[in-house]
């Protein structure tokens, strides 16, 4: 199990994102190549991989289904007010989701404009934030619907956060494996999503998960509701 790892979200984006510095192509060898490395093992019973890839790589979600065109796959969604409050917690100009506003990509131009601005110059923080993450969203939308490969995929699942963990084990994974879920399983999944994902070493978040979905809400500025309710209401 391979949760937020650094390489499989390099290689998605190796190639730019707009597949300036190299092909759609050798974009899919790379992530085959990166994921291959990561799933050897000297263990025989070890025979399947799980990746929990940060919410960037969802913008090159196409890359990876044409690299795994048989690998079933998540897409995790949340009320857009609190995924925002997650993205700006640690400071607003240094989240993830703002870090490609002095350079933003072709894409995110596109959303910016379709929604009546004329560059990301116009747009505050939390504006440019919503619209990076209604760019998450379009991808993924775009890949369940087949409007990235010109066919839907059968093998992508969008779930609602709130589901989480009990749709793994009540459906998705028998689904999955074409076999009821042991109470060991259960057992061990409903252990680990009680241990915060992005915690690392030296990392003040490392350690036990608490449910924070009321409190995000609540805390949420004018700003940042404003935005949401522009770009990720659709």
């Amino acid at each position: 199990v391979y949760s937020e790892s650094t390489p499989p979200l390099k290689a998605l984006g190796i190639c730019g994102d707009d597949f300036q510095r190299c092909s759609s192509a050798k974009a899919i060898q790379i992530v085959q190549d990166v994921m291959y490395l990561m799933g050897r093992t000297s263990d025989e019973d070890e025979t399947d991989m799980f990746f929990k890839i940060q919410s960037a790589g969802t913008a090159h979600i196409s890359t990876f289904t044409k690299a795994f065109p048989d690998v079933p796959w998540l897409f995790v969604y949340r009320e857009p007010v609190q995924v925002m409050m997650s993205h700006l917690s640690q400071g607003i100009k240094s989240a993830n989701c703002v870090r490609s506003k002095s350079n933003p990509p072709t894409a995110h131009q596109h959303i910016i404009q379709r929604h009546g601005y004329s560059n990301a110059k116009d747009i505050g923080y939390e504006m440019y934030c919503a619209a990076h993450l209604a760019l998450i969203c379009t991808s993924a939308v775009n890949e369940l619907v087949g409007t990235n490969n010109g066919s839907s995929s059968s093998l992508g699942t969008p779930v609602n956060y709130v589901e989480l963990p009990h749709y793994l084990y009540e459906s998705w994974l028998p689904r999955i494996l074409e076999r009821s879920i042991t109470e060991e399983e259960i057992s061990n999944i409903m252990k680990i999503s009680t241990m915060y994902s992005k915690g690392r070493n030296g990392d003040k978040r490392q350690g036990e998960w608490h449910e924070d979905s009321e409190q995000k809400t609540n805390k949420a500025s004018t700003q940042i509701i404003k935005a949401a309710g522009i770009f990720l209401k659709e």
